[in-house]
């Protein structure tokens, strides 16, 4: 195993939590779809496509640098839907999402995701500098290859954000994550095999600074507590099972060989900047991004690094 990551004190929110945050955004939606509001109209198509192409070195998640499995994927997705707007400073979006990934080496984690998004934003005042609010609920199925990774996903989060000047504006985020999966092949008799059955808390901050007319630079931190899925040999699993607190153990094919894959709590810290070149006018934008990311449990350490190149267009 690599060595350790200095450890940073962990931060475990209460399960209500997670339960009060999904609430807030509900009542926000409600809030702002109060009826009666004078002047409420449909304003807006969206129709958002995104061709990318993503390189992820440590693509399991795993702690033992002989297991790690790199590989780059092409991404596209689409979004379509329509814009509510409730007041001059509130509206709603509702969408359709779609997404498929096509990997180059293992072709058994390809997938299609198919799903719908609902967002409500709402500025606090007057003018382009005032703070903004947002809430979202999305839910999809995601179809994967390895059939032991079909799962349903649901998603509910705030966000929170201000125009600091003409060229710098910063982000502040909160997500909780839902990943509804299926049992996977037996590995052992005494521990669970739904291994991707996961729940997870986020929290986020971001900014980003105009550099030029059409160049725009963005900076992230996220923290992330909650349940990952790690996989290894045969020959580490027992390193893994005697000090960590193993939720769940399946065996997987995935990656071309036989691991064993499993699923424990933990948390990451990850870094990431991008660059946006906006182009056509303003409905597409050239975007390239590194995002590195330091995984720990109880004992296990993990690092990957991610690389995304991709094109958007808004209609």
């Amino acid at each position: 195993m690599r060595r350790g990551i200095r450890d940073i004190p962990s931060f475990q929110p209460a399960r209500r939590t997670a339960r009060q945050a999904a609430g807030l955004a509900v009542s926000f939606f409600l809030l702002l779809a109060h009826p009666g509001t004078a002047g409420a109209e449909w304003v807006e198509w969206i129709a958002d496509a995104e061709a990318g192409l993503v390189y992820e070195d440590n693509l399991n998640r795993s702690a033992f640098a002989n297991n790690e499995k790199n590989d780059t994927a092409l991404v596209p997705s689409a979004s379509f839907g329509r814009v509510y707007q409730i007041t001059d400073a509130a509206r709603i979006r509702v969408s359709a999402d779609f997404e498929v990934s096509a990997y180059d080496k293992y072709d058994l984690l390809n997938y299609w995701k198919a799903g719908a998004s609902l967002a409500a934003r709402h500025k606090i005042g007057l003018g382009p500098d005032v703070p903004w609010v947002q809430g979202r609920l999305a839910a999809a199925h995601m179809d994967v290859r390895d059939d032991m990774r079909d799962s349903n996903l649901y998603s509910a989060g705030l966000l929170a954000g201000k125009r600091l000047s003409e060229r710098l504006d910063a982000r502040i985020g909160y997500a909780y994550d839902v990943r509804d999966g299926k049992n996977g092949p037996v590995s052992s008799p005494v521990i669970p095999t739904d291994v991707f059955d996961q729940r997870s808390q986020t929290f986020s901050l971001d900014g980003g600074y105009a550099l030029a007319e059409r160049m725009l630079l963005t900076a992230g931190y996220a923290y992330r507590h909650g349940d990952f899925d790690s996989s290894c040999d045969g020959e580490n699993i027992a390193a893994v099972l005697a000090g960590e607190d193993v939720k769940a153990l399946a065996t997987e094919g995935a990656f071309r060989e036989s691991l064993c894959v499993y699923r424990l709590r933990g948390r990451s810290h990850s870094v990431s900047l991008s660059a946006s070149w906006s182009v056509l006018g303003g409905h597409g934008s050239m975007n390239l991004g590194y995002q590195r990311v330091y995984g720990k449990s109880r004992s296990l350490d993990y690092e990957s690094s991610i690389v995304r190149a991709s094109f958007v267009y808004s209609y």
